[in-house]
Parts: structure tokens; C-alpha cells; sequence
């Protein structure tokens, strides 16, 4: 018998009893919209989550600081040893030191970091006025909103373009010579943008506005890998070094690991609803079967193999599991994209970024519709066997 022909006995049933068939297709297709919501959901959090701390670039990169040691320290001969390495293509940098911020007659106890432009660019800070400083030799600065706000300042954004004077606290472990006590250098900052981060007072710099006080080691410095899966291998190196290394990797793989879990459960949850709409298909194809005992029959008589048979059942069942497969997957991308524009339309009027609430990977799709097809494939296999087992005599009898 021929697949066409077997396809057009499968649907001729269906289309039959249609309203047990639309019934027993809903109820497939609420299950698998149900599952497919509370999946898209745990897909989305994880997203929001992972997009939170990290981008693509950030997942390449290492810190690393000397600590408390007294041993080792980061310094030029430091930066150029890691250089050196293969898997490294970039090292940056920086110095974190106490300061206090004035202007006018308002001070504020706050910390100056050092860092060059192209650490900046990298980490991309949300400067919500100016602009960041054009070069790494001049006298500018980024201020946050916290310290301008501490300084008497209302509005933030009308300090761009005024000066401020920090003190420097530079302490021993910054200096490579020996006995020397903590120094306070003033220096006289123009502001040319304000950072919109942060709860503490901060104050970002060139790296030169600091080193050019005779500091030649550094706070601490962010590396730059070819791939984030050099991550694992470059680290214990770093470590060996005897350095203290972290990475944004780590907590994003923490995270994946949570969700992974969180998935778990809700995929526990959700079987309820695929087990209720599994039993729901076996008792429409058990019925299915019983009516049409002596239609089996006769097709026997009339020399019908029985994988035929079986086939016709097992048809009827996949169409149903792919017709509520994909109607669930639709109803749940359609809620999906709904409520993923409700949310982000509340989230832009607030001046927030976007928010992806439900999240469905194409891969994802895929899996659901191959899932509802093997699950209406393996809820019809026993009315298929049942059928070819029918007696041809005894099904004719059949009332």
C-alpha cells in the first residue's frame, strides 16, 4: 500500500469524527504550548541573566591582581611575560587608588581608576551626557553620577566642560622602590563626561595621569584571549604565576548551570500536561480501533498485509501529534511575542533597555514538533499492534 494512499485512509478517519479529533488535537496542542511556554520562559530569564553580565567579548576575558602579596606584583616585566603568551591578544592595565574628589567648596572621599581608552571602549560604560576622554595623555576625566550628585551638583550633566581637583592617595605597594610612604599628588581634571554607573563615587582617568608620578606597578589588569574557550587553559598558567585570576566565564557558566536545572523542573511540571494529552490520544485511538473492527476485518479478507494496518493507525496518530505540535508551538509564540512587546514598550518608556521574557531558539522549535511527533508515534504503536492481531472471522461478527 502505497504512502499517499495510507496518508488519505488516515485523514478520511480523522475527518470523520471531526469533533473528536479537533478535541483530541487541542488537547495535544494546550499541552505542547504549555510545555513550550514554560521552557521559552526559562530560555528567556537565562538570557536576560547572561546578557546582564556579559557579552560575547566578555567571556574572552581574564582579570587578574597580585592580591595582598608581597611577592609578586603586576608590572611591566608582569604585562609583557603574559603578553608572551600564545593565547593572549591583548593585556590592559589599570590603577585604582583612594581620592578626594573637589569642586567648589564640596569634597567627596571616592576611588580614581586608571585606565587607557581602550580598556574603556571595551567595557563600554553608559555615559549618559559628554563623551569619553579623546586620548590617553590628556588632563579629563569621566565622572559618575554618584559623586557628582555628592558634590552639591543636582544635575550631573552640567559639570561637562568644569574642572575638579583630586587627591591622589598613592600608596607604597604602587612604587617598585623600596621604603617609600604613601605620597598625595593634587591634579586638576577637566570633566568631559559623566558616567551613569555605580553607587559609589568613582572617577575614571588616563592611565598616565597616575603613572606619571613614579607608579610603575599596577593595580591589576584585564586580558584579552582569542576565544572564550581558552579560558580554562590560560587561567592555571596565570595562577601559576601567582596571580588571582577570575573571570565573567565562570559566573556566566554558573548561571547556564542554574538553568539547566531550573528547566529540569520545569520540564517535570510540564510532562503532567503531555502525560494527560498522551492519554487523551490513547483513548481516541483505542476507540478509533474499536470502530472500526470490521472495517479491519474486511480489509484482511480482502488480503491487506497487516503492516498496512498497522501503518493507517500509526498515521492517524502522527498526524494529530503534529497538528497540536505545531498549533501549540504557534499559540505559544504568539503569547510569547505578545507579552515579550508589553514588557519592552513598559521597559523603553521607563528608559530601560528591551526585555526578552520568552525566548524560543530555533533549535528549540525543532525539538518540540520531533518531541509531539515521537510522543503521538509511541501513544499509537499499541492500538497498530492491537489491530493486526484482529480476527478477520471474529471483527465480521463484530457489532
Amino acid at each position: 500500500m502505497r504512502l499517499s494512499y495510507v496518508l488519505k485512509l488516515a485523514l478520511k478517519n480523522l475527518v470523520g469524527y471531526k469533533m473528536r479529533s479537533i478535541l483530541t488535537i487541542m488537547g495535544v496542542g494546550i499541552s505542547i504550548g504549555f510545555v513550550c511556554v514554560l521552557l521559552a520562559f526559562g530560555f528567556g530569564l537565562q538570557k536576560v541573566s547572561t546578557d546582564q553580565i556579559a557579552n560575547i567579548d566578555d567571556l574572552r576575558m581574564i582579570d587578574i591582581n597580585a592580591g595582598k602579596s608581597k611577592i609578586v606584583s603586576i608590572d611591566e616585566d608582569t604585562i609583557k611575560k603574559i603578553s608572551d603568551l600564545s593565547e593572549v591578544t591583548e593585556i590592559y592595565p589599570q590603577v585604582g587608588v583612594a581620592s578626594n574628589i573637589k569642586y567648589g567648596s564640596s569634597r567627596v572621599d571616592g576611588v580614581t581608576y586608571g585606565r587607557n581608552r581602550n580598556l574603556i571602549d571595551l567595557e563600554k560604560p553608559t555615559i549618559s551626557s559628554g563623551k569619553l576622554y579623546s586620548g590617553n595623555n590628556n588632563d579629563e576625566a569621566l565622572i559618575n553620577v554618584t559623586a557628582a550628585r555628592k558634590l552639591g551638583v543636582s544635575d550631573p550633566a552640567t559639570l561637562i566642560g568644569k574642572e575638579v581637583t583630586v587627591k591622589l592617595v598613592l600608596r607604597p605597594e604602587l612604587f617598585s622602590a623600596k621604603d617609600i610612604e604613601p605620597r598625595f599628588e593634587d591634579k586638576q581634571l577637566k570633566i568631559i563626561g559623566i558616567i551613569n554607573e555605580g553607587t559609589t563615587p568613582y572617577i575614571y582617568v588616563p592611565l598616565s595621569t597616575i603613572t606619571k608620578y613614579g607608579v610603575d606597578r599596577y593595580s591589576a589588569a584585564k586580558i584579552k584571549l582569542v576565544n572564550k574557550d581558552m579560558v580554562d587553559k590560560v587561567k592555571p598558567q596565570i595562577e601559576h604565576m601567582g596571580f588571582k585570576v577570575s573571570s565573567i566565564k565562570e559566573t556566566v557558566d554558573q548561571v547556564n548551570q542554574f538553568f539547566n536545572i531550573f528547566r529540569i523542573v520545569l520540564i517535570a511540571f510540564g510532562s503532567v500536561a503531555i502525560l494527560v494529552a498522551m492519554l487523551g490520544m490513547f483513548n481516541t485511538m483505542t476507540i478509533s480501533l474499536m470502530e472500526k473492527t470490521r472495517e479491519v476485518g474486511l480489509m484482511k479478507l480482502l488480503g491487506t498485509q497487516r503492516k498496512h494496518i498497522s501503518r493507517v493507525f500509526v498515521a492517524e496518530s502522527i498526524i494529530i501529534g503534529l497538528i497540536g505540535g505545531v498549533s501549540g508551538m504557534l499559540v505559544s509564540l504568539g503569547f510569547g511575542g505578545i507579552v515579550n512587546a508589553f514588557v519592552s514598550s513598559l521597559a523603553i518608556s521607563s528608559g530601560n533597555k528591551t526585555v526578552t521574557l520568552f525566548y524560543f531558539p530555533l533549535r528549540f522549535v525543532f525539538i518540540v514538533i520531533a518531541l509531539s511527533i515521537l510522543i503521538s508515534l509511541l501513544t499509537g504503536l499499541y492500538p497498530s499492534r492491537r489491530a493486526t492481531k484482529i480476527s478477520p472471522l471474529d471483527a465480521l461478527r463484530y457489532e
